[in-house]
């Protein structure tokens, strides 16, 4: 996941080089949801096992974002 969410988190390019700490794209845009609700996160694998891209939801935002207790 944090290897798509660099190469992806300059409005859909690589964001390699944008900030010095490559794994802030993933803590940002997807960890919250993997943490607060791993039964709706979701891994998508390429057949010889790459991680190609993932899915992640939340039952309410504002929960994820802490803004909401």
């Amino acid at each position: 996941m944090f290897e798509i969410c660099l190469r992806t988190a300059d409005a859909g390019g690589d964001a390699t080089g944008v900030l010095s700490d490559h794994e802030l794209w993933g803590n940002l845009f997807a960890v919250p949801y993997v943490e607060r609700h791993p039964d709706l996160a979701w891994v998508v694998e390429a057949e010889d096992g790459r991680t190609i891209g993932y899915i992640v939801a939340t039952d309410g935002h504002l929960r994820v974002l802490r803004l909401v207790p």
